[in-house]
């Protein structure tokens, strides 16, 4: 009897693991090549922090999301200078602990570019979520633009990716970044890979009911 109330206990959580362990799987075996310099032309970019600190530093994983925001601008200014029809430079949508590390990172032509800062706590204090950041982001940014981008971390691309298309986000393509972690950070599940290898099952879960009841709504 004992040995049957161990296993109905430890049930769920088995479970959950190989929940968690397949949908790593599949998130790595998908994943999209690393941000780079490229030639390609694009109208908006999306960047979604990694950890957050109250303390005045910057973590390092925001500042490789920086450092890949940074290479796509100048492949963009490089574009915009020798194009004959003058393309323009791409909106900039990021969360504050990607903009700040961008600051230290941008040459003074790329700083003109129209960087638009999404606060990482809403008016009510609660931390942004990334669905909740791509939401304001389309309050921003053209979402009938022939192409976009959005920069991530890569545990949180697959995510991410079903939440911009939910959200109607046309022609984008996801970037990710190195996969590093922080320990520094405020937030447990950011700072090594174990925690975050589990927790963003749930997290897919809870953003998908979340964007099916946000479409919902809008089409009453």
């Amino acid at each position: 009897m004992f040995t049957w109330l161990v296993i109905i206990s430890i049930s769920p959580l088995v479970i959950y693991l190989l929940v968690a362990f397949l949908y790593h799987q599949d998130s790595t075996k998908s994943m999209p090549t690393k941000a780079k310099v490229e030639t390609c032309i694009f109208d908006y970019l999306i960047a979604l922090s990694f950890g957050t600190t109250a303390k005045d530093i910057i973590l390092t994983t925001n500042r490789d999301l920086a450092a890949a925001v940074r290479q796509l601008l100048i492949s963009a200014l490089i574009k915009h200078k020798n194009s004959s029809d003058q393309i323009p430079m791409p909106s900039v949508v990021a969360q504050e602990e990607v903009v700040e590390a961008l600051r230290d990172q941008l040459n003074e032509s790329v700083s003109h570019s129209n960087v638009f800062t999404i606060n990482s706590r809403s008016e009510k204090g609660a931390y942004m979520g990334s669905l909740d950041v791509l939401i304001e982001a389309l309050e921003v940014i053209d979402v009938s633009a022939p192409h976009g981008i959005i920069v991530v971390h890569p545990t949180m691309w697959l995510r991410v990716d079903m939440l911009a298309y939910s959200l109607r986000l046309n022609h984008f393509e996801v970037r990710v970044t190195s996969e590093g972690y922080d320990h520094k950070s405020d937030q447990w599940w950011t700072r090594k890979a174990l925690w975050m290898w589990l927790s963003e099952p749930i997290k897919y879960a809870v953003d998908y009911v979340r964007v099916r009841k946000r479409l919902r709504l809008m089409e009453d």
